[in-house]
């Protein structure tokens, strides 16, 4: 299957990013202008004030606005870009455009990122500009609910208009209240909390040209990584590539697992020759054709297309490989909690007073057998599969990081699946393969387990049951979780 997107020449070891940025630029440019016979094809009701293509053109002129920012000496993209600039200008300046945002000037943060884009680059509309100028500065703009990113948006829109970096500072406004002023965390993430991340970060970094006043740097890298081994187990390349991109802006190097996620998704885009989206369906793809397939792929996966496209262009600037310490506060915290849960396991509320020795006899001793027991954990759900045999087929990662990167996602998804049992197994595992004293999800994985505990000293809604507190898996369970906490109490005293 092959939507005729993008490729990476075979055999080659390390990837040509001019080609890969020049190849997308090129599909978008076909699939642009081929768009008004896409219309029919693209499921829009007549009656609807914003149509999907809006956003569409909205987001091609951002693409070229920030790969414009990037001083190049690939000449092809420079010229693919003027090409796309005379295409959006069709769009963005003409009479329903103007029209729309006349009557909706709420909206003029996004029916006018394709003006504003032009006008940055120096493309002007004397009336189209005073239609922006009096929609997006009004107190109409306000008469819409907006979560705190898109108020983001919308004073980092005001910037690009006026170049005023005032308004870049007003984005620093809503901080607090976004998802990067509370203490998220990867493994109750929600696939709208990613985009809600990504966003603020985007806003907030002008795109990666300066530094978030006030972060916490360590804490943000830990954090974008948790949510990339999310999402890698998930094959999502889409929220891949944009927290790729988001870890680039906050840091100038990769984690292992960054540089596994970069290679797989690169890996994939050769092999397709286009990156799947979500809600790309292969088998609807396969059930269309001539310009109604085209309308389909292109509407489909045009987002992930530009947002890796994004993500290769800059990690063409900084690309590397790093590992990091955990953040003290998180450390403190969950330490303070672990050894009150720790107390409670020591007593008889929830295991007999003499304690008994873990059992390490199935303990997965190689990558092969945990990879076997990965597999065997998660069958029935293939796409949670493939990053795995990526990683083990290509052999891109020495076996200690391929081991410990195991680890993190099995434990990701035990904690998805609700299988406590799991975690603290793996948890075990990682005591007795020594992966563990270096792994934030480790620590994340522990800190879940005490999120778990009912006010009678019992871990998990397993044993919101009466019978089941009294039970031998009961005992041999929580023996198991003050093992893990012992555990973890001696690789934090190492840190």
């Amino acid at each position: 299957m092959h939507c005729g997107c993008l490729s990476l020449n075979k055999g080659q070891n390390t990837m040509n990013t001019d080609h890969l940025v020049n190849s997308g630029l090129m599909f978008a440019i076909k699939h642009l202008c081929e768009f008004n016979r896409y219309r029919e094809y693209l499921n829009e009701n007549d009656e609807d004030l914003v149509r999907g293509e809006d956003k569409i053109i909205a987001e091609t002129a951002l693409l070229v606005l920030l790969l414009s920012r990037n001083p190049t000496k690939n000449h092809e993209k420079a010229h693919l870009l003027r090409r796309i600039i005379s295409i959006v200008t069709t769009f963005a300046c003409s009479e329903r455009n103007k029209s729309l945002i006349l009557r909706l000037p709420q909206l003029s943060a996004s029916l006018g990122i394709p003006y504003i884009v032009l006008s940055r680059l120096g493309i002007k509309d004397a009336e189209l500009d005073g239609i922006i100028a009096n929609s997006l500065f009004s107190d109409t703009v306000n008469a819409i609910e907006r979560v705190p990113f898109r108020d983001m948006d919308l004073r980092w829109i005001r910037y690009v208009y006026t170049e005023d970096t005032t308004y870049l500072e007003e984005t620093e406004n809503f901080l607090d209240n976004s998802i990067l002023g509370g203490k998220a965390t990867a493994l109750h993430m929600q696939r709208e909390d990613f985009y809600a991340l990504t966003h603020c970060i985007m806003y907030l970094s002008d795109f990666g040209s300066k530094t978030i006043s006030g972060l916490d740097v360590n804490s943000m890298e830990i954090l974008i990584t948790e949510c990339i081994k999310v999402n890698l187990l998930e094959m999502d390349f889409d929220l891949i590539a944009e927290l790729l991109l988001c870890l680039s802006y906050v840091s100038d190097d990769l984690t292992y697992a960054s540089e596994l996620s970069l290679q797989f998704s690169v890996s994939a885009w050769s092999k397709l020759g286009f990156l799947p989206s979500r809600s790309f369906d292969p088998e609807t793809f396969k059930g269309l054709k001539g310009s109604e397939k085209a309308a389909y792929s292109f509407s489909t996966i045009y987002h992930t297309l530009y947002v890796s496209l994004l993500m290769i262009d800059k990690l063409n600037e900084n690309y590397g490989l790093k590992s990091f310490s955990v953040s003290d506060n998180f450390e403190d915290e969950i330490r303070k909690r672990a050894i009150s849960v720790f107390i409670d396991l020591s007593s008889n509320k929830t295991r007999s007073k003499k304690s008994k020795c873990v059992n390490h006899s199935h303990c997965p001793y190689s990558l092969e057998q945990m990879a076997a027991r990965f597999v065997l954990k998660n069958k029935g759900e293939e796409r949670k599969i493939e990053w795995l045999k990526y990683m083990i087929e290509n052999d891109t990662l020495d076996q200690i990081h391929q081991m410990k990167l195991l680890l993190d996602l099995s434990l990701i998804s035990a904690i998805k699946r609700y299988d406590l049992d799991e975690i603290v197994d793996l948890i075990v595992f990682a005591k007795t393969l020594n992966l563990g004293s270096s792994s934030f999800t480790v620590r994340a994985a522990i800190s879940f387990l005490l999120d778990q505990q009912l006010n009678t000293g019992f871990i998990g809604a397993h044993f919101v049951v009466e019978e089941n507190k009294n039970s031998t898996h009961s005992e041999e369970f929580h023996n198991k979780v003050a093992y893990c906490l012992d555990y973890y109490f001696s690789i934090t005293s190492q840190a």
